[in-house]
């Protein structure tokens, strides 16, 4: 159902998935989620677009980047479904999409998976977020990042040095002192992200793992002011290991990991994102797969069992589309 309100805001959704090699377990799954919120999308008639990034690409292309630029890891950006499609394109890109990441499918050489360019990314969505706002005329642009966890860093820095020989050369690293960017970010230096067009700063203490991937979130909503989801893929059994990284020592690990399997998601509020959801991948079939059973003779209680796991087993694998109409 839609309610239509006069003080309504227009909304647009950018999706970014990623396609990297990590992601070849999970990846079927987390495109049928995906193209479940592109249909709701379309429903509601909400513009959208969705970019695969990757490091895997048959072009070939280069970059002139300056002294106190960041270094840049090979990436690319895949626009794979777009509101600007036609109904048929829509259901030919869709139906190849899904068809592409079936484990037992073959891909064309540029469709391979890759490396995992995520902070590339984000700071691409710096410029892509505010011309597909001002194209469709949009108030609130949600921005969701579909991943199995952190891309490969982005913290070194371009540098010129003298060689021996007289000759000066670009480098790229953090241990320059001249620039003072790092040297191993010890407690006297730091990482310091500049937004060149707002001015907007992060300083990056631990320049790896969640600190940096905030940073980046925060410089992107610094920019263009828009709302940024978060959905971290990952299996039952990695969720001990990433738990550590986002909840206090003194948690009760373990209980925080049987209610990871049990309701298949948990939220993360610490991590630059407006919301992060942690996903098990396991929970995200969208398949209506599951059936009703019911023992012979089952009393009244037997059926309102019965149907209530029926039910709640429809209702858990579609947590990724609940939460994003909730927002």
């Amino acid at each position: 159902r839609m309610t239509v309100l006069p003080e309504g805001k227009s909304h647009g959704l950018i999706m970014f998935l990623d396609w990297s090699g990590s992601m070849s377990d999970h990846m079927e799954n987390t495109v049928k989620q995906l193209i479940n919120l592109v249909m709701f999308c379309k429903k509601v008639n909400i513009p959208y677009e969705v970019y695969a990034f990757t490091s895997e690409h048959t072009d070939k292309y280069s970059v002139d980047f300056k002294v106190g630029d960041l270094d840049l890891h090979n990436f690319k950006l895949m626009n794979l479904l777009s509101s600007k499609m036609s109904a048929s394109e829509f259901t030919y890109a869709s139906s190849a999409l899904v068809h592409c990441v079936n484990p037992r499918s073959c891909r064309p050489d540029w469709f391979h998976l890759g490396g995992t360019p995520l902070y590339e990314s984000v700071i691409a969505a710096m410029k892509i977020i505010p011309e597909f706002q001002k194209n469709y005329k949009l108030q609130i642009v949600n921005t969701v990042f579909l991943t199995d966890g952190e891309g490969n860093p982005v913290r070194n820095v371009l540098f010129s040095h003298t060689h021996t020989d007289g000759k000066e050369k670009q480098l790229s690293g953090y241990n320059n002192p001249d620039l003072d960017l790092g040297g191993g970010y010890g407690k006297e230096k730091v990482l310091v992200i500049r937004d060149p067009i707002t001015k907007h700063e992060e300083k990056v203490y631990q320049p790896y793992g969640p600190e940096l991937m905030a940073a980046y979130i925060k410089l992107l909503k610094a920019r263009t002011q828009c709302n940024v989801i978060g959905f971290y893929v990952l299996s039952a059994r990695e969720f001990g290991l990433v738990a550590h990284t986002f909840y206090p020592r003194a948690s009760d690990h373990m209980k925080l990991k049987a209610e990871f399997r049990k309701e298949k998601y948990k939220i993360i509020t610490n991590a630059g994102f407006d919301e992060y959801y942690l996903l098990r991948s396991e929970g995200l079939d969208t398949d209506d797969g599951v059936e009703l059973h019911v023992k012979e003779n089952a009393t009244t209680r037997g059926l309102v069992s019965a149907f209530s796991k029926y039910a709640g087993n429809r209702l858990s694998n579609r947590v990724v589309l609940n939460r994003f109409i909730g927002m």
